[in-house]
């Protein structure tokens, strides 16, 4: 008898079960964020391109660019269109003019997804509708396009509400029951601000206020219809937006043409914050603005990434980053900074990287980086630096990359990495380097990358580069003449040299002898006139060999019997034709897989 029931159970469970329940019938999406979202397979519009790629997955989860939160949003939208569907709401389709555009919309299905997409700022509803028009979901990428296309209009129509409007401040009050309003009030006296209001009464249609409008439709775009906008802080950001949330610690107020940080502190949950953008806004340090709060970031404890890149920061505030004791990466890149404040970094002794490149400093305090014993990058380049203190690495033991790139430093002092033993990538190309001190870079033991590339340089000294693992060195594009023989004799891993357009004449006997690694060798746009014999036969890995652009009008027999190039450039030298195509003749013996040997024209006859 209990077997009967649970038989009978089981059929009524599988005839009224939906067609689509088993895990075959559905597709699994993923967002960037490894968030996993189920959407029905049945969506007949589904592009062959999508299933495709998911078949290629084997079923699995197939990744897409947006965030979880997009994602299961847009997974609402898509379920409340099949149950529109299904309840027969209706093939009503009506035609709506927008900014003389036609678009076709179904008013039923408006209605039904009007609750999930009206509280959705302008960004997260352009994400719903590129995620449609990716999946081919027709129906719903239409009506995504209406409710877009609706609010552009109602934007425009505020805009010519506003206008004659001299609005310079925002401003919001909050109602006696603790609720935000959304009342636009410069910063004015009383008959002033009453003065405006009865501007704006005369500028809406009817009997209807600014205030009264506005509570219809404002959102985070507001501030930029009024072109006389001077100030908008973080404070007026919540008062259009409400607070703003967090998604996995980070918060996002990049590109929000914030002028001050003034109200930050009314961000709620500090402590959970891990992550905060502010790039791409319009903020000024505090000498420019004197209602710059002191210590703005001071609640953050935990907050380990903070990015100011892309602002108008000129002269730093002291105290500006106090209290981050966690901060791990800090960005101030393309700014205005000129100067740097000794203590400005006090605070952040767990920074690991630190990005100031793109401004306009001129010096280095010597102490900026004391206590920094974690930092492990530093981005300073394309400033005005002239020079660099001795002490300014002082016990930097973990620092692996330094970027002091296109300044404009003559000279550094001797002994200024004599704590960096960790230092792998120095950049120091672009500058006005004219002379450095013997050992310079020497005692560094991890040194792998060294870049003086556009300098001044006119010699190299004896051991100049003591630094047993170095793999790559740039020395192209200055005006070095003379190179002593002894100074890559340290340097036997060296895979990459370049000592292209210098004014080299002559090569010192056995200045490559111990360069045994050496694949790449850039000797072009030089004036050298002879290559003997012995100049390259230690070379025994050397594949790309270029003399080319020289004044080279003879090679002694033998110079390139020992070496197994992929390519040897000669061309625009004084050399011969005669003797090129014999030299070609004898290279196409060695190696003829592999060779590349190009002459050219302007070869002597």
């Amino acid at each position: 008898m209990f077997r009967l029931i649970a038989g009978f159970l089981l059929c009524c469970f599988l005839s009224f079960s939906p067609p689509n329940v088993f895990a075959k019938d559905f597709i699994k999406l993923r967002s960037s964020d490894s968030r996993e979202v189920l959407f029905p397979s049945y969506i007949k519009k589904l592009s062959s391109k999508i299933r495709k790629q998911y078949n290629l997955y084997n079923r699995n989860s197939l990744k897409l660019n947006v965030d979880g939160d997009t994602l299961t949003l847009f997974s609402s939208l898509v379920k409340q269109m099949h149950l529109a569907a299904r309840n027969n709401l209706g093939e009503e389709v009506l035609e709506e003019k927008i900014n003389s555009k036609t678009i076709f919309v179904n008013s039923l299905l408006i209605s039904a997804l009007l609750p999930y997409v009206e509280g959705q700022d302008d960004d997260q509803l352009f994400k719903l509708f590129k995620l449609a028009d990716y999946l081919n979901i027709e129906p719903l990428k239409n009506n995504l396009a209406y409710f877009l296309a609706k609010r552009i209009k109602e934007k425009q129509d505020l805009n010519k509400k506003l206008q004659g409007n001299d609005l310079k401040v925002l401003r919001f009050k909050s109602s006696s029951k603790g609720k935000k309003t959304n009342l636009l009030s410069p910063l004015k006296s009383q008959k002033e601000s009453k003065d405006t209001e009865d501007n704006a009464k005369k500028q809406t249609d009817g009997d209807k206020t600014l205030s009264e409008f506005n509570s219809g439709y404002i959102n985070k775009h507001l501030y930029f219809l009024n072109k006389n906008l001077q100030e908008f802080t973080i404070a007026d950001y919540i008062g259009l937006n409400g607070q703003p949330s967090l998604s996995h610690g980070f918060l996002d107020l990049s590109k929000k043409k914030l002028t001050n940080l003034k109200g930050i502190d009314l961000i709620k949950n500090p402590q959970k914050l891990y992550k905060l953008d502010l790039s791409e806004n319009e903020l000024v340090g505090r000498d420019i603005n004197v209602d710059f709060p002191l210590k703005p970031f001071f609640k953050f404890k935990n907050l380990y990434v903070l990015e100011l890149s892309k602002n108008n920061f000129d002269v730093l505030p002291n105290d500006l980053l106090l209290g981050l004791h966690n901060l791990q990466f800090l960005y101030f890149n393309n700014n205005k900074i000129v100067t740097l404040p000794q203590d400005f970094l006090k605070s952040c002794k767990k920074l690991e990287e630190i990005h100031f490149y793109n401004n306009t400093i001129t010096s280095l305090p010597k102490k900026l980086l004391y206590g920094l014993t974690k930092l492990e990058y530093i981005f300073l380049d394309h400033n005005r630096i002239t020079e660099v203190p001795y002490d300014f690495l002082f016990n930097l033991k973990n620092l692996i990359y330094l970027d002091l790139s296109n300044n404009e430093i003559v000279t550094l002092p001797l002994g200024l990495f004599r704590d960096t033993k960790n230092i792998r990538s120095i950049f120091l190309n672009n500058n006005n380097i004219s002379n450095l001190p013997d050992y310079f870079f020497s005692h560094l033991p991890r040194l792998e990358e060294v870049h003086l590339t556009g300098n001044n340089l006119s010699s190299l000294k004896h051991h100049f580069f003591f630094a047993p693992k170095l793999r790559s060195l740039y020395l192209d594009k200055n005006a070095l003449k003379d190179l002593n023989r002894d100074v890559f004799s340290y340097n036997t891993n060296l895979k990459y040299l370049y000592l292209d357009y210098n004014k080299l004449d002559t090569l010192p006997e056995g200045i490559f002898n111990n360069l045994l690694k050496l694949q790449v060798l850039y000797l072009s746009h030089n004036n050298l006139a002879i290559i003997r014999e012995k100049d390259f036969s230690s070379l025994q890995h050397l594949k790309f060999l270029m003399l080319g652009h020289n004044k080279i009008k003879e090679i002694e027999n033998g110079a390139f019997s020992n070496l197994s190039l992929s390519m040897l450039e000669l061309e625009y030298n004084n050399l011969p034709q005669n003797y090129l195509e014999q030299l070609k003749k004898e290279f196409s013996k060695i190696n003829p897989k592999y060779l590349l040997f190009e002459p050219q024209s302007n070869l002597a006859s």
